[in-house]
């Protein structure tokens, strides 16, 4: 199951980019989502955002649990590339998934292979 990134949504809705497998999200990707239209209520992209995440599956949106705090908590001092917080968070529930994380986000990007103890590294599909 690959996990989107903001920057993944906003491909499919303008037809750039389709999964060739089921996706999920990441609570906080999830919040990102449907956060931008509570901004801007008149930007139609924004409103599509919204509702692509909205009618995702709630079983395809996970949640920033304990287990992947503490992944979050082993990413931060390896930070690279000017990742901000919610970048590590959204990487760490992909990483805690083993599951590949589609972005357009160079920053997110960069963290391609990073790894911590007991996970597999985290694979980025950089798409665009």
């Amino acid at each position: 199951m690959i996990h989107l990134d903001n920057s993944a949504i906003d491909l499919i809705l303008v037809d750039r980019w389709m999964p060739d497998s089921a996706f999920a999200m990441s609570a906080i990707a999830y919040g990102e989502a449907i956060r931008g239209v509570m901004i801007r209520p008149d930007c139609a992209h924004l409103i599509m955002k919204a509702d692509f995440a909205r009618q995702l599956d709630t079983k395809s949106i996970y949640p920033f649990d304990r287990a992947i705090a503490e992944i979050f908590a082993e990413l931060s001092p390896r930070r690279t590339g000017g990742q901000q917080a919610r970048d590590l968070m959204i990487a760490a529930t992909a990483i805690s998934k083993n599951a590949p994380l589609a972005t357009n986000d160079r920053r997110l990007a960069a963290l391609h292979g990073v790894a911590v103890a007991g996970c597999d590294p985290l694979e980025i599909l950089y798409v665009g």
